[in-house]
């Protein structure tokens, strides 16, 4: 058994189940991202790399840690607090993939995603070329499990072909509304937006100008439209966090379409390979092989 390649295998695996929900996710308005803060302003496909990518590493550290853990039979509370350095390790981990991919510190991009899968593909691939010896080979996952990530898969692709962003409406906390020009500087001595206003904002996943809301919706309800401006013009402060925005159109469906086809296939057929079992648990010494 190898630590580090199952880290490896465990931090893609997580980046592939995560990407495709990722990538539905921004362009259906499940959620809105900061439109400007260095973790998440170089994006693929409206999706920031830097969620990508800590998805990979942060798996992987955790991983490794919790294996770590287990093979030298540490208790619960033990593993536990080997576990809470994860998010140290994903921190280091995360930069030395920033840095050779010449992405700014504190800002990664596409380039780091790119370059921490093609490291650890190679590593896991560099490990089934050498395997463990034989031993007890451990049962496939149930098919429940193996047939729910299908499902889950499939799923997402089904979102892309039936549904339309532009007719999504999504009230809720978004990135604060306020006046234009305000800047601050975060943790890593980047410089960012503090607010989004009307004259700035990411016009090519949402909008302001939402249709009317529904009969019924138009009091104050959960369902009730909440106009950006005129809420920040009411506020106290001149700034309000929860407002109203409603999708735009694909630019190309074919493209999104494409993206999240391609990661839920290679997905579904990562998956069933990692969970179909296998030659795992070395034997130990002085066992004797059954003839």
């Amino acid at each position: 058994r190898c630590r580090l390649a199952e880290a490896c295998l465990a931090g893609l695996l997580a980046g592939i189940f995560y990407a495709p929900y990722d990538l539905c996710g921004a362009r259906f308005l499940w959620w809105t991202w900061h439109d400007s803060d260095a973790g998440v302003r170089l994006r693929w496909l409206g999706v920031p790399a830097g969620s990508t990518a800590w998805t990979i590493t942060f798996v992987a550290s955790f991983s490794f840690l919790l294996r770590k853990a287990a093979d030298q039979g540490c208790g619960s509370v033990r593993s536990l607090g080997l576990a809470c350095l994860s998010t140290p390790l994903m921190m280091a981990l995360l930069n030395v993939f920033n840095i050779p991919a010449l992405d700014p510190i504190g800002m990664p991009g596409p380039k780091t995603v790119a370059l921490s899968v093609v490291v650890f593909g190679a590593l896991v691939l560099h490990r089934l070329a050498r395997p463990c010896a034989e031993g007890e080979a451990l049962p496939s996952e149930s098919r429940v499990v193996r047939g729910a990530l299908l499902c889950y898969f499939a799923m997402l692709i089904g979102v892309m072909v039936y549904f339309s962003p532009e007719d999504q409406i999504s009230t809720g906390a978004h990135q604060v509304f306020g006046p234009c020009g305000v800047t601050d500087i975060d943790l890593t001595g980047h410089t960012r937006a503090r607010y989004i206003c009307s004259e700035r904002y990411p016009t090519r996943y949402f909008r302001f100008d939402c249709p009317p809301a529904l009969p019924g919706a138009e009091q104050k309800t959960r369902w009730a439209h909440v106009d950006p401006v005129a809420a920040a013009a009411s506020s106290s402060t001149g700034t309000v966090s929860w407002y109203t925005v409603c999708g735009q159109p694909h630019e190309s469906f074919e493209k999104w379409f494409a993206a999240v086809s391609t990661l839920a296939a290679i997905g579904s057929a990562l998956f069933m390979w990692a969970l179909a079992g296998g030659r795992s648990k070395p034997k130990t010494n002085g066992q004797k092989k059954d003839s």
